[in-house]
């Protein structure tokens, strides 16, 4: 019985140790991304599936992709991608709601994933987007009170 129970103890050493391993290989891989990523999110809530980008198309590579067929605008409603014109990568942003404000301002309320680099994702954020000036401000959320230029939206 003994032996038994040290055998058992040292699979489950072994188990643990393998795993451990398994995780810091996968960490330090190409493909190592947590998910969802902003595009992975965005696409899955807006129901946008054209311009497939691949594993690693960001957020800039959509929104080009998508100009080239047209799917772009400046003009933010309820189902579209907001696209941030920030980072190396951009960074994508659903659009939960909109209401016009005038003279180009818009109130927006979004939702986007991996602003954190842990693939976190935040709903119902609070923003108030400049149209003309294709800015956005900020203003609830991980990133209140931020000011970011904005590439542009992807429609539908």
């Amino acid at each position: 019985m003994e032996q038994r129970s040290t055998n058992l103890i040292a699979a489950k050493t072994i188990l643990g140790i393998m795993a451990a391993l398994f995780v810091l290989a996968c960490a330090h891989s190409a493909h190592a991304y947590c998910q969802p990523q902003c595009v992975t999110y965005a696409r899955e809530r807006s129901g946008i599936k054209s311009c497939r980008v691949g594993w690693y198309g960001t957020a800039r590579d959509w929104y080009y992709c998508e100009r080239r067929h047209g799917k772009t605008t400046t003009k933010p409603k309820k189902r579209r991608v907001l696209i941030l014109n920030e980072f190396s990568t951009g960074h994508a942003m659903y659009i939960e709601k909109s209401k016009r404000k005038g003279h180009g301002k818009y109130k927006l309320r979004l939702g986007h994933s991996n602003f954190d680099n842990r693939c976190s994702i935040e709903k119902h954020i609070k923003a108030k987007y400049y149209r003309h000036k294709k800015k956005i401000k900020i203003k609830t959320g991980h990133w209140r009170g931020k000011r970011f230029k904005v590439l542009g939206i992807i429609k539908r």
